[in-house]
C-alpha cells in the first residue's frame, strides 16, 4: 500500500541540509562526482546504482568465467579491471582472460577504488583495525591507515574526495583524513553498523541494526535520526532533495533535511536499491520502477523468479533472475518503442545475483554455476570489437590516405 503525504506533513525546518520545500520529479544526487566505472557498491557514495553516462550492452557474449570461487556479492570495476570481494581480494581483467593479482580482503564486503588506489577491510599484518591501500595495477599494499575500531562497511567518500568515511563494529562511524591517514571524529550510534554509508552534499547517511537511520553531516554534527521501522533495512539512497529507506516490509522517501516522511510504500525490498532521479527501482520477487517524487508505481518486470537488484547503465537496466538469466530492460515508462520491456537475455547458470557491477558494454555478475560453484561471469558486448575493428579500419584508412597526400 502506497502512502503519499501531503504538503503541511513534510514542510521541515529551516537550516542544516537546504534544499526547497517543492518535491520535483528529478531528484539526482547531483553532488555525486564518479561519472564512469563502477568503483564503489552500488556505484557511488550516494547508492544510486546508477551509471549516468554509459554505454549499455546490445549484443550480450559471456566474455570470462574465472575458475575460482566467490562471495556472491556484487564486485567493482574500474578502467576494465574487475575486483572481487572476498578473501583473497582478487583483481581480474576480463579482455585478457586473466587472474592480475590477489591480496587479503574481507568476505561480503567489497573493496573501493578511487584514484588508482583500492582500498580493502582485510585484516593485514598489522592487525584487523586497519584499512589497507593497494596499488590498483600492480596489488602492492603501499600504505595502511590506523582506525579507532574494526571496519565493517566499504569506505564512502566526500564529495571533494578529502574524507572517507566508514563504519566500526562497536557501534560507531568514522571520518577519516584521506590524506593525513588521521581520524577526524567518531560517533557512537544505537545499532551495529553493517550497511554501506551514503554519502552526498555534505551529509552522511547511517543505517544501523537498532533500526535507526541517522543524518550527520560530513563534520561529525548530529542533524537528525528517525526509526527505519522495518526489519532488515537495505542501504539508503541519498538525492538531491530526498534520503530513500528500505527494508523487508516498507520503503519511504524522507526529506534530507529532517527525515519527515515523503511518502510510504508498505510492500518492501529484499535487495538494495537503484535510483535514477526520476525513479527508484525496489526488487522483491519482480522489479518495481516507483515514481521517486510520489511513489507511485511505473512499470513492473515478473519473470516469475525472483530478480537482484537493478544496476542502471543510461536508459538500460541489468536485473539477474533465480533461474539463471542475466536480462537487460528498457527503463522508460512505455517500455520502449514497441513497449517490450526486456531487450534480451543471456543463459549464465543456476542463479544470477545478489547484485551486479555494470559499466561501458560490460557487466559483472555474481553467479551460482551449474556445478554450484559461488563465482563470477563477466559479460561484454559482441559489437564493441565489429565497433573497434571499424575504428581502427577507419584510421588506418585516414592515416594511408593522409600518406598518399603529403
Amino acid at each position: 500500500m502506497l502512502r503519499l503525504l501531503g504538503a503541511g506533513a513534510v514542510a521541515g525546518v529551516a537550516g542544516c541540509l537546504g534544499g526547497g520545500d517543492d518535491q520535483t520529479d528529478d531528484d539526482s544526487a547531483e553532488g555525486v562526482r564518479f561519472e564512469s566505472d563502477w568503483p564503489t557498491y552500488a556505484h557511488d557514495d550516494a547508492n544510486t546504482a546508477f551509471l549516468r553516462e554509459g554505454t549499455p550492452i546490445a549484443e550480450p557474449t559471456v566474455e570470462y568465467e574465472p575458475d575460482f570461487g566467490m562471495d556472491s556479492v556484487e564486485p567493482v570495476a574500474v578502467d576494465g579491471v574487475g575486483y572481487t570481494p572476498g578473501d583473497p581480494m582478487r583483481a581480474i581483467d576480463p579482455a585478457a582472460g586473466e587472474e592480475l593479482w590477489a591480496a587479503q580482503g574481507e568476505g561480503w564486503t567489497p573493496p573501493a577504488v578511487l584514484d588508482g588506489v583500492v582500498y580493502s577491510l582485510g585484516v593485514t599484518v598489522h592487525g584487523p583495525n586497519r584499512l589497507a591501500l593497494y596499488r590498483a595495477r600492480t596489488g602492492r599494499e603501499f600504505r595502511t591507515i590506523e582506525l579507532p575500531g574494526r571496519p565493517r562497511t566499504p569506505p564512502a567518500f566526500s564529495n571533494d574526495r578529502e574524507t572517507l568515511f566508514l563504519g566500526l563494529d562497536d557501534e560507531r562511524v568514522c571520518a577519516v583524513d584521506i590524506d593525513a591517514g588521521e581520524v577526524r571524529w567518531t560517533r557512537s550510534l544505537f545499532g551495529a553498523v553493517r550497511r554501506p554509508l551514503a554519502v552526498n552534499l555534505h551529509s552522511v547517511f547511517v543505517v544501523t541494526e537498532g533500526q535507526r537511520l541517522y543524518c550527520l553531516g560530513t563534520d561529525g554534527s548530529a542533524y537528525w535520526q528517525v526509526s527505519t521501522e522495518t526489519a532488515e533495512a537495505v542501504v539508503p539512497v541519498v538525492g538531491d532533495e530526498r534520503v530513500y529507506i528500505a527494508g523487508w516490509d516498507r520503503i519511504a522517501a524522507l526529506e534530507r533535511r529532517n527525515g519527515d516522511v515523503v511518502w510510504e510504500d508498505d510492500r518492501g525490498v529484499h535487495k538494495r536499491l537503484a535510483f535514477d532521479g526520476e525513479r527508484l527501482y525496489a526488487a522483491r520477487g519482480e522489479l518495481r520502477a516507483l515514481d521517486s517524487a510520489t511513489g507511485e508505481e511505473r512499470w513492473t518486470y515478473d519473470p516469475n523468479e525472483t530478480v537482484s537488484a537493478a544496476s542502471i547503465v543510461g536508459d538500460t537496466v541489468y536485473v539477474g533472475t533465480g533461474h539463471g538469466e542475466l536480462v537487460a530492460l528498457n527503463r522508460t515508462d512505455d517500455g520502449g518503442l514497441f513497449g517490450d520491456r526486456e531487450r534480451w537475455s543471456i543463459s549464465l547458470g543456476r542463479y544470477v545475483g545478489h547484485s551486479l557491477a555494470a559499466t561501458d558494454r560490460r557487466v559483472y555478475c555474481p553467479v551460482v554455476r551449474d556445478n554450484n560453484l559461488l563465482s563470477m561471469t563477466v559479460v561484454g558486448d559482441a559489437d564493441a570489437d565489429e565497433s573497434a575493428s571499424g575504428t581502427n579500419a577507419t584510421a588506418e584508412t585516414a592515416a594511408t590516405t593522409g600518406d598518399s597526400e603529403s
